[in-house]
């Protein structure tokens, strides 16, 4: 491995730090290690950025990266952990509910804190991601009180980590769909194409995939800083008004303000040491709010979910249509015939989730339309979202 000139790399560093491409260029230096999963990359690594804002909401960049089985969402994840500084970053591939609360113990390591610290969680099986222990950690530093020798005792955790986990089974309970943002991988046959070509390039080729050492360089030098968007009023009567939107607005704003603490070096202060988001921040957070967003009411669903809700609009399109006391209501599908098409996943499953998916909003539910009174759902009419370009905003 040839030589690396400290010098050159610390001038390297400073020049990327003063480049309006900083993030594209880290999210161009994932290529070496992640074929495509552009959007998806972008989504990670400013969620994991968030650790730079002192004065963002605590859940905003918790993160869901879920997908199937042998997809490669840790293979995505860890690779974009690996290029922040080593000391803020810790990845488990197994943790108890006991152990989260003595991870880094207060009566311990007084000092310690997981303020600007990022964990991931491998493969969280359900029983963790929905536990109460968890739902706290992802929300606000820990306090709990266990018994010793039949004496209680205070266990406190200092700090507030940015949680991400990736999931291929599990299902966030709905207490958590407001703690975390959700984002799936291409699982198209293109994508695998690409992948196999890329891994018979490297290994034809001897090609290098370590990263740039001056950007790893200038990473290391970010601090945590305060933001403002001078902005942000300008955005409110574009956005919808259910009320998950107490959480999801708040998380675009704090992905705007993750982007300013990237480009700290090129950003402006006001008088009380405030950093000041710009235009290049808004459509930065746009880009990553759109890949976050699957649906107009912007509630984060897994993939499963997701194939739920186009296998209802299917059997709905193919059924016929019903009415009510003379009035007719279109085209409904029963839950007998969802819960045969989802003959992958238990009825229990289906239930749950159909009962969900009407909570949100997505389904209206009836019981009145068919003669034995059996359940029948159908997709309620959503008006698209669309975020308004910065011009829209002025």
């Amino acid at each position: 491995m040839p030589e690396i000139n400290e010098q050159f790399v610390e001038d390297m560093a400073d020049q990327y730090l003063l480049s309006p491409d900083f993030f594209d260029n880290i999210i161009k230096e994932f290529e070496k290690k992640i074929v495509g999963e552009k959007a998806t990359c972008e989504v990670i690594f400013l969620c994991m950025n968030g650790r730079l804002v002192e004065n963002a909401k605590l859940t905003s960049y918790n993160l869901i990266v879920n997908d199937e089985t042998g997809a490669g969402k840790d293979w995505v994840v860890s690779n974009i952990g690996n290029i922040l500084p080593k000391k803020v970053y810790e990845t488990r591939t197994r943790i108890t509910e006991k152990a989260l609360n003595y991870w880094h113990n207060a009566e311990l390591e007084p000092e310690w804190t997981w303020d600007g610290t990022v964990i991931y969680f491998e493969d969280t099986s359900q029983r963790i991601l929905n536990c109460d222990v968890m739902k706290v950690f992802a929300s606000s530093g820990s306090k709990a009180t266990i018994v010793i020798d039949g004496k209680p005792k205070d266990l406190i955790v200092n700090g507030k980590p940015i949680l991400i986990h990736t999931l291929a089974s599990s299902t966030p309970s709905k207490d958590n769909v407001r703690r975390y943002g959700l984002v799936n991988l291409d699982t198209s046959i293109k994508q695998t194409e690409a992948i196999m070509e890329r891994q018979a390039q490297m290994e034809e080729n001897g090609l290098t995939d370590e990263y740039d050492p001056a950007i790893t360089k200038a990473l290391r030098k970010l601090r945590r800083i305060k933001v403002k968007i001078p902005y942000a009023k300008k955005i409110v009567k574009f956005m919808p008004k259910n009320i998950i939107m107490r959480t999801q607005f708040k998380r675009f704003l704090d992905l705007m303000k993750s982007s300013t603490a990237l480009h700290q070096y090129q950003r402006e202060q006001d008088e009380n040491g405030f950093y000041l988001a710009t235009e290049q921040d808004y459509n930065i957070a746009k880009r990553c709010m759109k890949k976050l967003t699957t649906n107009p009411l912007m509630i984060p669903l897994t993939k499963e979910q997701q194939r739920l809700l186009d296998t209802i609009k299917k059997l709905q399109k193919e059924s016929k249509a019903m009415e009510y006391d003379g009035k007719k209501l279109g085209k409904w599908a029963e839950l007998p015939d969802i819960v045969d098409a989802i003959n992958y996943r238990g009825r229990s499953w289906v239930y749950v989730n159909v009962n969900k998916l009407a909570e949100y909003g997505f389904l209206n539910k009836s019981r009145l339309l068919t003669e034995d009174k059996t359940a029948t759902v159908q997709i309620r009419q959503l008006q698209p979202l669309t975020l308004p370009s910065w011009d829209e905003l002025q």
